[in-house]
């Protein structure tokens, strides 16, 4: 056998060296339970009981869609930027937590509020979604602590707690859904949130040794520079989780019956969760490249290498599952599903584009402080998104939604890397 070539035993002694592995295995390890949990939910419930937890849980998602107004995105840049001088760096850690509970009070009235103005499909559905209006606050806490173990650079602890988050996530919901209804097994969300947020405090403790102080020390200037960072980033980040939310919410508003939601929520079940695999590589790279942030041809180099390693992987991935889909999907989900082999198929496609090459341009360019470049694709990529979904859903059903978002998937990707590309080379003249 040929000796592993020297430069590639060094990228992967050096990955081996940052736990890049432990976090990419652990995203495995969490997505598959993911996966096989949601399948386990789809067999527990009948397919109207599905269709109506997958609404619940989309509603609270629409209404919660501005998270923690970017408060840990902001978090990761400054304290990554700034990781050299602890004392602005734990301020920034510090002004967060105070940011993120304040958007925490504002989502939870947002949501206690919603039957007055959200177009509910049924008063069930808004009875138990407003009973979730405490749940943001647990959420954003479980979020703003897990961003600073990843900008410290903790894989270790951030595997373990990606990991437990799933396990725990699904040891309680499916024997609550198997022995209950419906209106348990969303209720049970409360105990889910805190059993991940007793973890996540615990291994925030167990490996800051005293890196963390509480206290804000940032000047007003430094805030304001904050919140317009955090408000850019979560707008885009709202946007673009608009983009997987809305196909359900035209579904449920356009045509009725709860079975149709179900059988789209099926469909993209397995794309959704194969998004781990760009994920977890820009999860780990993120806090690199933040670092690096000027550092042309850094970025340039690592830009590169990520869209190769992209193309092949994802390409053989999408090949396969296309190719096999009418085979796949019934054995998984049961033949009930079997009608959406064609939806799952352009699911598929969808994917691809965006895992190769939406989601790593996406992220590098926020990274380089361009927001207003990820705002603008974002804001049109939605507008497109939501003008085709109700043409295409109301004329063709749920695949309509597939068709729209396999459009705008390649849209966005083309105008993420043209923009990065061209942002580079620029930059590259100039150096």
């Amino acid at each position: 056998m040929k000796q592993m070539p020297d430069q590639l035993k060094s990228i992967i002694q050096n990955l081996q060296k940052k736990d890049f592995f432990t976090v990419f295995f652990s995203n495995i390890i969490a997505k598959t339970c993911t996966f096989l949990g949601g399948v386990i939910l789809v067999r527990i419930f009948s397919k109207t009981d599905y269709g109506s937890y997958a609404y619940v849980i989309n509603c609270y998602s629409m209404l919660f869609i501005a998270n923690d107004l970017g408060g840990s995105v902001a978090m990761m840049q400054y304290r990554g930027e700034n990781y050299k001088n602890s004392e602005l760096s734990n301020s920034y850690f510090t002004y967060a937590l105070k940011y993120g509970m304040a958007a925490g009070l504002l989502s939870g009235v947002v949501i206690f509020a919603s039957p007055l103005f959200y177009p509910y499909s049924n008063s069930e559905t808004a009875g138990l979604t407003q009973a979730l209006c405490f749940l943001p606050f647990l959420s954003i806490l479980n979020s703003i602590f897990l961003s600073n173990i990843r900008v410290l650079l903790l894989n270790k602890s951030f595997s373990r707690i990606n990991i437990f988050s799933t396990v725990v996530n699904y040891a309680i919901i499916l024997p609550v859904s198997y022995f209950f209804s419906v209106n348990e097994a969303v209720i049970c969300g409360y105990f889910i949130q805190g059993c991940i947020l007793l973890y996540t405090l615990y291994e925030s403790k167990k490996c800051s040794h005293g890196s963390v102080q509480y206290k804000d020390r940032l000047t007003k200037r430094q805030k304001i520079q904050f919140i317009k960072f955090a408000l850019a980033s979560q707008f885009n980040n709202s946007i673009g989780a608009l983009f997987n939310l809305f196909d359900l919410f035209v579904i449920g508003l356009l045509i009725s019956g709860t079975e149709i939601i179900s059988s789209y929520k099926a469909a993209s079940a397995i794309p959704q969760a194969l998004l781990f695999i760009p994920n977890s590589l820009m999860m780990f790279t993120v806090p690199y490249f933040a670092r690096n942030y000027r550092n042309i041809p850094w970025i340039w180099d690592k830009y590169k290498k990520l869209t190769v390693a992209g193309v092949i992987i994802n390409a053989a991935i999408s090949t396969m599952l296309v190719a096999t889909s009418k085979f796949l999907v019934p054995w998984i989900f049961g033949n009930a599903y079997s009608d959406i082999v064609p939806c799952f198929q352009i699911l598929i496609v969808s994917f691809f584009f965006t895992a190769t090459f939406h989601i790593p341009a996406a992220n590098i360019i926020y990274t380089m402080h361009k927001i207003k470049i990820n705002i603008a694709v974002t804001v049109v990529s939605n507008v497109m998104n939501c003008v085709l979904d109700f043409i295409l859903i109301g004329k063709y059903g749920s695949i309509g939604a597939a068709y729209a978002t396999l459009f705008v998937s390649v849209v966005t990707s083309f105008l993420f890397q043209l923009y990065l590309i061209t942002v580079l080379r620029k930059k590259t003249k100039n150096v």
